[in-house]
């Protein structure tokens, strides 16, 4: 008794059409979108943050030039 082998082949693939895979890849590419890093972005001063410190700064002037008419006095 001798031992069979029978050799099954693969199925062959067959190429694309490159028609098809420049849509797809074209596609691709219009609904890719940009990472936030490279959008531009108009950065806003905050100005909350301006009006407490010249508020601050004018406070700390002012109590200055009252300590000085005082002790000038």
């Amino acid at each position: 008794m001798k031992a069979v082998t029978i050799e099954l082949s693969r199925p062959k693939r067959l190429p694309r059409p490159a028609a098809s895979y420049q849509r797809k890849e074209v596609l691709q590419m219009s609904t890719k979108r940009k990472p936030p890093s490279l959008q531009h972005k108009k950065e806003e001063v905050n100005k909350k943050a301006l009006i407490w410190l010249g508020s601050i700064l004018a406070a700390i002037v002012i109590f200055f030039a009252v300590m000085l008419i005082l002790v000038k006095s």
